[in-house]
């Protein structure tokens, strides 16, 4: 896939960051050698243009590349390498300390929005994709809405609500739903064009598809204690951070409407209605 002419023209190049996209300029460094860790990147994973630029190495050995076309970050990690992380262990791993409830709570923004446009939808079968410990199918059950959940770790099947599988394809489901929410799932897949596919398919027409998942930034800008302000973007199991205007051309491309959206510092969530 080549992005677009139009959208390139959009797309400011690293040396033309400013404020309002949240980059910082970005000096040119030497692409690592296969040999420093990790897979090499020959091109974006978002949109497949062999046009990137070094970032750095996060705090996990990773290396990070911006595309000039389409503004997003790839991760020289690939799903290979990072799938052994969602073991049996994973979500006790993941959410170890944080109670179910105040996971919930964390949802609970996501979950509402979905209640903002209900009336506009045909039914009530809401899909998690990325449902880990059915916090937010228990928040939408709460809620009125009939809740299935898709996962790629056994540790996250709960009986008769879950799909279980190694990818996430619109296929492995009997129906198709009105409210999809894939929450901070994107990022660690290798092909994140391939799954807003497959997650609009899986979307009823007229239903809803929300989206959230950490955007481009500058990675190497520290707190006053020294902290890194984008660790949670740039990690070990991400792969892809998608530029927010190439998130938008996609899910338009696809036939969704973006109804609204939100951008903070270090993330991004669409709700988009499937034409």
């Amino acid at each position: 896939r080549r992005t677009p002419a139009k959208l390139r023209y959009l797309l400011p190049r690293p040396s033309q960051a400013n404020s309002h996209t949240h980059q910082s300029p970005i000096r040119p460094q030497p692409i690592p050698h296969r040999n420093t860790g990790g897979s090499s990147v020959t091109h974006c994973r978002a949109c497949s243009e062999q046009a990137l630029h070094y970032l750095w190495k996060d705090y996990q050995g990773g290396h990070w590349f911006r595309c000039h076309c389409c503004g997003s970050d790839s991760s020289s990690n690939s799903y290979a390498e990072t799938k052994k992380l969602y073991g049996e262990h994973y979500n006790q791993e993941h959410h170890g300390g944080i109670s179910l409830e105040d996971e919930q709570l964390s949802m609970r923004s996501n979950m509402d929005w979905f209640q903002d446009y209900r009336p506009e939808t045909s039914g009530i079968d809401f899909l998690d994709v990325g449902c880990c410990r059915g916090a937010a199918m228990t928040g939408m059950q709460k809620r009125g809405w009939r809740v299935h959940g898709f996962d790629v770790t056994e540790a996250s099947r709960h009986p008769g609500c879950t799909t279980i599988a190694p990818e996430f394809k619109a296929s492995l489901f009997p129906q198709r739903y009105h409210a999809v929410m894939c929450r901070e799932v994107l990022e660690h897949v290798d092909h994140p064009m391939q799954m807003l596919t497959e997650l609009a398919n899986v979307t009823e027409r007229g239903g809803f598809l929300q989206v959230q998942t950490p955007r481009p930034t500058d990675p190497t800008a520290i707190d006053e204690n020294g902290v890194a302000k984008n660790g949670i973007g740039y990690q070990g199991a991400h792969i892809c951070l998608m530029s927010p205007l190439f998130m938008r051309y996609w899910l338009e491309k696809l036939g969704l409407e973006v109804k609204d959206y939100r951008l903070w510092d270090t993330g991004q969530v669409w709700m988009a209605k499937k034409r």
